[in-house]
């Protein structure tokens, strides 16, 4: 069981892209796996894994070959029941993580295999759009693969195919030249959306490290001391109170002589 985990575990180079073609869900007891489609992003496969037989040579599709310049040794396939596919069980052992679409139902699958998927650290390039919706409720079809890869420009689906599952035609019964280009496109556009969504996470995360280094350059930080060259401090001078008192000296007035005037001198 995977404890503590590290999401820096998704800058690893070392992951495989799955993708199933099945007969049902895997909850069904009837139901059974037709074909598993893979591709490793290691540059070396498990010995002679990456020799195909000329029956096994992969479809053109330009899908697939934009995605992979070397198909022959990055794209791996399997025909068989869940209780096989042991060139799988042996690739998924060797990977850091496992990309697919709609996570869940490639786990299902594994489960029933019998791989373990606590030990496996997955990445759901459908998770991870909706999560960029902001888990808002999306349109019907935008967190599709076919909507996803339309949406960041990175290929289509072959229509045929896809119309034969619709109109619930059995995957057995589909030609398997057919159903291997559909599944191997699956794988294509899986990881080619897988690393534009890894892309924009790191310029998300990029440009919230630039805001957080903004916002704390221009925060204003209080001083725990005083600065050595801070101005003395202005003693403050004490007002007094009350007001003193000042005696003033009392003026006596000249009191007037009474009397009969004295007559000026005759010229």
């Amino acid at each position: 069981m995977i404890t503590n985990p590290d999401p820096r575990i998704y800058l690893s180079p070392n992951y495989l892209v799955l993708d199933f073609e099945t007969t049902g869900p895997p909850r069904d007891p009837n139901a059974d796996i037709v074909l598993a489609c893979w591709t490793e992003s290691r540059t070396c496969v498990e010995g002679t894994e990456s020799t195909l037989s000329p029956d096994l040579l992969l479809p053109y599709s330009p899908t697939i070959h934009k995605c992979a310049a070397d198909v022959s040794r990055r794209f791996q396939r399997e025909w068989g029941s869940c209780v096989s596919l042991a060139r799988l069980r042996r690739a998924i052992s060797r990977a850091d993580f496992v990309v697919a679409h709609n996570v869940k139902f490639e786990a299902g699958w594994l489960l029933r295999m019998g791989v373990d998927v606590r030990k496996i650290t997955f990445y759901d390039t459908m998770l991870c759009e909706w999560v960029f919706f902001a888990g808002l409720p999306a349109k019907k079809g935008r967190l599709s693969l076919d909507g996803c890869a339309h949406r960041y420009s990175v290929g289509v689906k072959g229509s045929w195919c896809k119309m034969l599952l619709t109109k619930e035609v059995s995957t057995k019964d589909i030609p398997k030249k057919e159903l291997l280009t559909y599944c191997l496109e699956d794988v294509s556009l899986t990881e080619a959306l897988f690393k534009k969504q890894k892309q924009k996470l790191l310029e998300l995360e990029a440009k919230a490290k630039e805001e957080e280094a903004k916002k704390n350059a221009t925060a204003t930080p209080v001083p725990t001391t005083a600065p050595t060259d801070a101005p003395t401090a202005v003693p403050t001078t004490v007002v007094p109170t009350t007001i003193p008192t000042v005696a003033v000296p009392t003026v006596k007035t000249p009191t007037p002589v009474t009397g009969t005037p004295v007559p000026s001198p005759t010229p």
